[in-house]
């Protein structure tokens, strides 16, 4: 089992959250024959992707959680989107702060 600490996008407007290829590779994913691609859109436009399941913490010593997320083709921004994270918190943006809380 691998792990890591990445700083991640919060991104409200996104359905699923995304993990570039190179960290995807970090992780240990691995393309397998026949599995499903599929292209999803954006402000900056389509990338294929692979859904994957992670296990991720919020904070040094939040929760640790299994979310699907999509393991992008390219390099991209490490987006954490709405899909079963902010349906498990309350997410406060206090954008003055400079800060996102994630509350139980």
């Amino acid at each position: 089992e691998r792990s890591l600490t990445a700083g991640m996008l919060v991104d409200s407007v996104a359905d699923s959250s995304v993990i570039p290829w190179s960290l995807g590779i970090h992780l240990g994913f691995r393309e397998t024959a026949g599995e499903r691609v599929r292209t999803v859109t954006g402000i900056g436009g389509g990338i294929q992707v692979r859904p994957r399941r992670v296990q991720v913490t919020l904070g040094a010593a939040g929760p640790e959680l299994e979310i699907e997320t999509l393991w992008a083709a390219v390099e991209t921004p490490v987006l954490l989107g709405r899909k079963g994270i902010f349906d498990r918190f309350r997410v406060e943006f206090d954008q003055r702060a400079g800060k996102v809380r994630f509350i139980p």
